[in-house]
């Protein structure tokens, strides 16, 4: 790998699926590692790869970014006018249902391949991820 490094035989990304919603399945995948490394085999499977050729990865990520000290939104100041002058008002984020609905966390699942492999990878991580019955459960 470090070669490859070296020699820019970079790995890349064959898919990438943002998650909306989590379910049993989903949380699951995410959550522990005996289940995204099957989903490493039954993908090294189908491709008829080598399961350390595929690499499958869930980060969660906030899906607002976090204040310049590193700490979660937790509110949000409105500045308005009243044509006569300026006013503040810090408003807690669950005040606010537009806001508290976007807030919290995105699931992010990509599974990356080197280039040689790169055409089978995709076509196992299709016929796995891209049925109907998956889709659904992890974007509704």
């Amino acid at each position: 790998m470090a070669n490859d490094f070296r020699n820019r035989k970079l790995i890349k990304c064959v898919f990438e699926r943002v998650i909306q919603r989590r379910d049993r399945t989903v949380e699951q995948l995410f959550g522990k590692s005996r289940v995204r490394n099957q989903v490493v085999l039954d993908l090294a499977e189908k491709a008829s790869v080598d399961p350390i050729h595929i690499y499958l990865d869930v980060p969660t990520t906030p899906s607002v970014p976090y204040t310049s000290s590193r700490e979660a939104l937790r509110s949000i100041t409105l500045v308005y006018d009243d044509a006569k002058k300026m006013h503040t008002k810090t408003v807690p984020i669950e005040d606010l249902p537009l806001v508290g609905s976007i807030a919290g966390f995105v699931d992010i699942l990509r599974v990356y391949t080197g280039a040689e492999d790169k055409e089978k990878v995709t076509k196992a991580t299709t016929a796995l991820f891209d049925n109907e019955g998956f889709t659904t459960r992890i974007s509704v």
